[in-house]
């Protein structure tokens, strides 16, 4: 989903929409410029609370990012420790069902 947005000047790594459309399909997906660059991952809607009703996203810059991968030896592969699990001997991959669960 692609939507046209600036960066906010009151709220620090949020994106303020310029259209309401989008939906919490966007949550866990990338932030790309104009420039076709990655920026980050957004993490949450909220309103922009200036009385437009404009949504905005507040995302984690791609610097803060990579720096929780590699505190948690995502961004090498060859060190991934899952802590003993491993999947059953017929299994090849795990895929998380993505549905967000509300309440």
């Amino acid at each position: 989903m692609a939507m046209h947005g600036s960066l906010s000047k009151e709220r620090c790594h949020t994106v303020v929409s310029d259209s309401q459309d989008f939906t919490e399909a966007v949550l866990g997906g990338p932030l790309i410029g104009d420039d076709k660059e990655f920026h980050g991952m957004i993490l949450d809607l909220c309103d922009h609370g200036d009385g437009k009703n404009l949504r905005c996203a507040s995302f984690l810059p791609l610097w803060l990012l990579c720096d929780r991968l590699e505190h948690f030896g995502i961004l090498n592969p060859k060190q991934l420790h899952f802590r003993g699990y491993s999947l059953p001997k017929y299994v090849k991959s795990v895929v998380p069902s993505g549905k967000l669960l509300t309440g």
